[in-house]
């Protein structure tokens, strides 16, 4: 048999003061980022995605320094990420001597401004380490 239309609508609404609305952006931020940091994790575990993430970044040459990333066997038997990373690390050093454009030059362009940035945002985490010594940076206390 068929139902009759309702003749009135009740709406239900929830509504949340401000503190709850702070409580709930909070969790949300929480659960973005752990979400975030688990998926970068994962990709960083396996070798292929380390190697997937450096050569992207090798191609681009945001980091300030265009090059191609050559694996070598070694690190691909031995499947250490600790070696693909060093690989990188010196493939990554001799690029950044042997480029011959400066900031002055990179900075007319938008993707040059971005790799600036890049390389300002990058600077005290190389000086800090000490693992390259990239021209035009001085490192703290300098």
């Amino acid at each position: 048999m068929p139902r009759p239309k309702p003749d009135k609508i009740v709406r239900h609404q929830i509504v949340f003061g401000e503190a709850d609305r702070k409580i709930l952006q909070s969790y949300n931020d929480s659960y973005l980022i752990s979400n975030l940091s688990k998926n970068l994790v994962t990709l960083f575990n396996d070798v292929t995605g380390t190697i997937t993430v450096l050569t992207i970044l090798a191609a681009t040459g945001v980091l300030g320094a265009k090059f191609v990333f050559n694996v070598s066997p070694v690190a691909l038997a031995t499947g250490a990420v600790d070696s693909v990373i060093s690989d990188f690390m010196e493939q990554y050093r001799e690029a950044v001597q042997n480029r011959t454009t400066t900031r002055e030059e990179r900075g007319s362009s938008v993707v040059g401004g971005f790799q600036n940035l890049v390389e300002q945002a990058l600077a005290p985490i190389f000086a800090i380490t000490g693992d390259i010594d990239m021209p035009e940076i001085r490192r703290p206390g300098q």
